[in-house]
């Protein structure tokens, strides 16, 4: 009975102190590049008391776009009000969002993308003062096209701290190179076999 009641408290100590350590971003549909490059990773963003882990993760394609994903853990002593993903022109980013992971996941107030359709400029989540140890919810959007590193930030009240995330390219193959590629491909394999 003793052993039980051991187990049992230092089962409930173990879930205390390591809190939602066991949830994390997905990062099993991880899109790898035509480089061999699998994009997913993490960013540490600083700026003396700002700082914050950002585990981030862009998906394979799934009926023709990437999901880019985002998740924020505050390392810093000052609050983390806001991540924002800068974008380039033509980005085609759609569909903005947040999902919890572990119910102690802190959600955004807002989630917006900055700058006037359809060039959009940024891909923004807002949050009350997300505190020294504090993990959001998953933070995501959609987009045709392929990631690139870019820039990103984190900000409190009068701080900012910024580096690299990934966000989508600019670059969208044009209708006409895409059949241009397609055709290619067909010929290349037809020479293929006749060889």
């Amino acid at each position: 009975m003793r052993k039980v009641s051991k187990v049992l408290v230092l089962g409930a100590v173990a879930l205390f102190v390591c809190g939602n350590a066991w949830a994390a971003l997905d990062t099993s549909n991880a899109f790898t590049d035509g480089n061999a490059i699998t994009w997913a990773g993490s960013t540490t963003l600083a700026n003396g008391t700002l700082s914050a882990d950002i585990e981030w993760c862009v998906d394979a394609k799934v009926g023709g776009e990437h999901k880019y994903k985002y998740q924020v853990t505050t390392t810093g002593t000052a609050p983390l009000t806001k991540l924002s993903v800068g974008m380039l022109a033509s980005n085609e980013a759609n569909s903005i969002a947040s999902a919890m992971i572990d119910p102690t996941d802190i959600a955004p107030t807002d989630e917006f993308f900055g700058g006037p359709s359809p060039n959009l400029s940024s891909a923004n989540w807002t949050f009350a003062g997300m505190i020294n140890g504090e993990v959001s919810y998953e933070l995501s959007y959609w987009s045709i096209n392929e990631p690139l590193m870019f820039g990103g930030s984190i900000h409190d009240e009068g701080l900012i701290a910024g580096g690299l995330l990934p966000s989508p390219s600019d670059e969208i193959p044009e209708p006409a190179t895409l059949s241009l590629l397609a055709i290619g491909g067909l010929l290349a394999i037809r020479g293929r076999r006749r060889g």
